[in-house]
């Protein structure tokens, strides 16, 4: 529901009614205190007077609708927070494919025997000799295993 919409509903319950009133007693007791209450005054007062007050044909319509808007809000921020752990997980499945498929073509690389090189601490490149092939070779395909789902 739209906040104006919602907002002409709670003036609308607490608008007054002809038959929605409310009964207010004022009375002042025998050391002169004025009281109010919506019970009738018990025991010696010195002046008690009746006063009608309008009210909403549901006194506690104003309670339950801030309460079902209050649920209404909590369902929503419920949404979003799913909605959005949703996302985070769609994008790390989206990063960990993205890992296995580059971990397969290295994979795929280092089987064709053709010549590889990975920067070394100075950013220069090396050409991989076979030990440090070989060395690559069982790093990637640890990777894979642990962290990739064969399909098929």
């Amino acid at each position: 529901m739209r906040p104006s919409i919602r907002l002409l509903l709670l003036v609308l319950l607490l608008t007054p009614g002809a038959a929605a009133t409310q009964s207010m007693y004022k009375w002042v007791d025998e050391k002169g205190r004025v009281t109010y209450s919506d019970q009738p005054p018990v025991g010696n007062v010195r002046s008690k007077e009746v006063i009608t007050i309008p009210g909403a044909a549901n006194p506690g319509a104003a309670r339950q609708l801030l309460d079902q808007d209050a649920q209404f809000k909590k369902r929503q921020d419920d949404a979003a927070k799913a909605q959005a752990a949703a996302a985070k997980k769609e994008e790390i499945e989206k990063q960990k494919a993205d890992n296995c498929t580059r971990a397969r073509a290295e994979l795929r690389a280092l089987g064709d025997n053709a010549p590889l090189v990975k920067l070394n601490e100075k950013g220069e490149r090396v050409v991989l000799d076979k030990a440090a092939r070989d060395a690559e070779s069982k790093r990637v395909e640890t990777f894979v295993e642990e962290n990739c789902v064969q399909t098929g």
